[in-house]
């Protein structure tokens, strides 16, 4: 809990973290709607990332930028950023 406190007092706005690690901190801000992500970018290593796992992060943690700051074109899982390095 004092971590996510340190994150919102500090504005961060992206993340590293392992699959397991994306599953704890979604599992933390589903259950506490008092809380919400400002994350613009999450990139998960270590493991790949699982479909499921990679659809609920976007839908929860990732906060979308303005439209106006997004940058034209591209593809892949986005919703605003997300990665999983280990995915092929």
């Amino acid at each position: 809990m004092e971590t996510l406190q340190t994150f919102e007092l500090y504005k961060v706005q992206g993340l590293i973290a392992s699959p397991g690690g994306l599953s704890g901190f979604l599992r933390f801000y589903e259950d506490n709607a008092d809380f919400r992500s400002g994350f613009q970018v999450i990139i998960s290593a270590g493991r790949p990332l699982p479909k499921s796992l990679s659809e609920r992060v976007r839908a929860s943690l990732i906060r979308a930028r303005p439209r106006a700051n997004r940058r034209r074109g591209g593809r892949g899982i986005y919703r605003a950023r997300c990665t999983g390095a280990g995915r092929r």
